[in-house]
């Protein structure tokens, strides 16, 4: 199958939306900035969470994108080679930065980071990332050293496995399911916010919410959006000739903006309105006529190395920080000098990212074509 046009440029651009995020947030923590980085973590956060929701419903498109094509080319999907194939592109990468992180790295002065106490501390969420489930230790509240942003791989895996069983028994009423799942969870987001506010006491209530806690958590809404709009366009719906035009993908960026910079959450849909807005980014950015050209080969090659580079990014800032601190003491004096640390932060990252494709992935990447259906 040939890559989707955009998909990988945008991975990239959200992964370092999540990069600078991470950079600004935990800077503080090995260097003193004498600058106020208080409204630029704010607005990165924004653009961070916005980033880690266009992974949920950009995943869902295109996993329910090749999932159709092979029930409407097999009449049915392979469900084990379905899974082998998201084995062998999630697991290698991930077991090697959680074993050099938790086993070996956590022993060594220089790799010192705050936090390791608590993952020390805790074997049930250190067993939780080695069980492939590190959701579970980040909604308890163990924010273990350089692996926490694996939290949002295991939703993916957990997404990946349900996607392929609704796929598998219940293909035949697929899309009235993905709309099932939606409704679901901005039910779970009323419920959640009823409970949380006080509105439905009691020990039902109270369990209802924590179940609808899990299910907001879990994300299926945003995976809901991706794969109905993967079945309209699939389908060739007519309204997707809108996001040709120019002047509505000006609209669409214009919203986007708008609801990151000046903070708008719509009530009860807010992860359904990240989910959403990206995934329309990404319809638009498709297309050749597509007013910001995504298409550069230089953006596509790094798409294709970003999961090393968000695997393994807290490294980069930990030795960007700790470089820049051995060279010029711990202070940061200005703007620009921590633009350098950011700098040189990404290009770490990047390289990060490549080593991991080529000395890791890629040779997983080739076994997996062996069990591609399409």
């Amino acid at each position: 199958m040939n890559r989707i046009k955009g998909l990988d440029s945008l991975r990239f651009i959200s992964i370092m939306f999540v990069v600078i995020h991470h950079l600004i947030t935990f800077t503080p923590l090995f260097l003193k900035p004498a600058i106020d980085l208080e409204m630029a973590n704010k607005i990165s956060g924004w653009f961070g969470l916005y980033g880690i929701h266009f992974f949920f419903s950009g995943s869902g498109f295109l996993i329910t994108y090749m999932l159709q094509r092979e029930q409407k080319k097999f009449d049915k999907i392979s469900l084990g080679k379905f899974y082998i194939r998201r084995i062998l592109r999630i697991w290698p990468a991930y077991y090697f930065v959680i074993f050099i992180s938790l086993i070996v790295f956590i022993r060594i002065p220089f790799f010192s980071f705050p936090g390791n106490s608590f993952i020390e501390n805790d074997h049930g969420a250190t067993l939780a990332y080695f069980l492939f489930i590190p959701q579970f230790a980040y909604l308890f509240g163990t924010m273990a050293p350089f692996v926490f942003p694996t939290y949002t791989i295991g939703i993916e895996e957990q997404f990946y496995v349900i996607w392929g069983l609704l796929y598998r028994f219940f293909q035949k009423r697929i899309r009235t399911i993905f709309i099932a799942l939606l409704i679901i969870s901005i039910l779970a987001n009323i419920i959640h916010e009823m409970v949380a506010k006080g509105l439905l006491p009691g020990q039902f209530f109270a369990l209802l919410g924590k179940l609808s806690f899990w299910y907001q958590s879990s994300k299926f809404g945003c995976f809901a959006i991706g794969a109905l709009l993967a079945l309209e366009y699939l389908n060739n719906r007519p309204w997707l000739e809108y996001l040709k035009k120019k002047s509505v993908q000006i609209i669409i960026y214009a919203v986007f903006f708008s609801l990151v910079i000046f903070n708008i959450r719509i009530p009860i849909i807010f992860y359904e309105q990240m989910g959403l807005i990206t995934c329309l980014i990404f319809l638009s950015a498709k297309n050749d006529e597509s007013v910001i050209n995504y298409h550069l080969s230089f953006l596509e090659y790094l798409g294709k190395i970003s999961y090393g580079i968000y695997l393994f990014h807290m490294y980069a800032i930990l030795i960007s920080c700790k470089l820049y601190a051995a060279l010029w003491g711990s202070s940061v004096p200005s703007y620009g000098v921590f633009s350098g640390v950011a700098v040189f932060t990404i290009i770490l990252s990047v390289f990060f990212g490549w080593i991991s494709y080529y000395t890791i992935e890629r040779f997983f990447l080739r076994l997996k074509n062996r069990f591609a259906r399409i």
